[in-house]
């Protein structure tokens, strides 16, 4: 029990004139408030209430008290308000994430911890290069390639399929053994479809797509890049001539002790928001 707390006890009697209403506000047990109260009056050398069977009501010394405890919590609880306004996350993250964002959901989590944290500034790097996030100064990644550095931490997110899609007017008019852009090197064909090298090619997803809906060639990528295409109609499908892939996303930061504060907080959020989603 703090100093702060038996005086909170002491006023909250004061405004209640009871025991046992202070007792029920604060949660507590009725002796617990009539213990904090004897032991001030203990401390002070004087009886703070005066006492009946029905109420009590505050003594002249404690009258005296109460003006003062009442002040100076005011002044103590402001006092500490601003402590943590100091202690709350300050600073710059910078979050690198896919040029489409991989799944809507990890927007609004972003929104979340700013709303969270409205001292903390997040730069958002939409990019699918491989960045390299020391010399990026990128503190956070989200990214569809599994990094392999003792340096950096990568944690599956989640997987998400991977569709071989062409224009309508592409996927009608293409033969077995056209060429496929293959940006992120997940294409496997199925038996002796295997198809010719494309004159253009790119490892940059936002590109790839580009030229596929452009009706340059088939392209395979992965399921929220294109969802929104099948839907209205841009693109379709081409089954049977890949084996079924999934592309895993990953969470990718460097070690905790290496991290701000503020991305440290950041990166335990998305942890625990990503562990919920399963």
């Amino acid at each position: 029990m703090t100093h702060l707390e038996t005086l909170r006890t002491f006023c909250l009697a004061a405004e209640l004139n009871s025991f046992s209403a202070s007792a029920r506000h604060l949660n507590l047990p009725r002796a617990t408030v009539s213990q904090r109260v004897s032991q001030l009056e203990v401390a002070v050398g004087v009886r703070l209430f005066k006492r009946t069977t029905r109420k009590i009501e505050l003594s002249h010394e404690g009258e005296i008290l109460y003006k003062a405890a009442k002040a100076s919590l005011v002044i103590l609880h402001g006092a500490i308000d601003d402590i943590q306004q100091e202690k709350a996350l300050t600073g710059a993250i910078r979050l690198s994430v896919p040029a489409l964002m991989p799944n809507s959901i990890m927007s609004s989590w972003i929104q979340e911890f700013s709303s969270d944290n409205p001292r903390v500034s997040i730069e958002i790097i939409a990019s699918d290069r491989v960045s390299d996030l020391a010399f990026d100064n990128i503190d956070i990644a989200i990214r569809g390639r599994k990094v392999t550095s003792d340096k950096l931490v990568c944690r599956l997110w989640q997987s998400v399929p991977m569709y071989l899609v062409a224009t309508p007017d592409s996927r009608q008019s293409r033969a077995v053994d056209d060429p496929i852009m293959d940006p992120l090197g997940c294409y496997k064909p199925i038996g002796n479809a295997k198809p010719r090298q494309s004159q253009i090619s790119s490892n940059d997803l936002l590109t790839t797509l580009r030229l596929c809906l452009a009706s340059y060639h088939a392209a395979y990528l992965p399921a929220p890049m294109i969802s929104h295409h099948l839907d209205q109609g841009d693109l379709q499908t081409i089954a049977g001539l890949c084996e079924p892939s999934n592309l895993d996303i990953y969470l990718v930061y460097e070690a905790m002790p290496l991290l701000s504060p503020s991305a440290r907080a950041m990166v335990a959020f998305l942890q625990e928001k990503m562990t919920k989603a399963g």
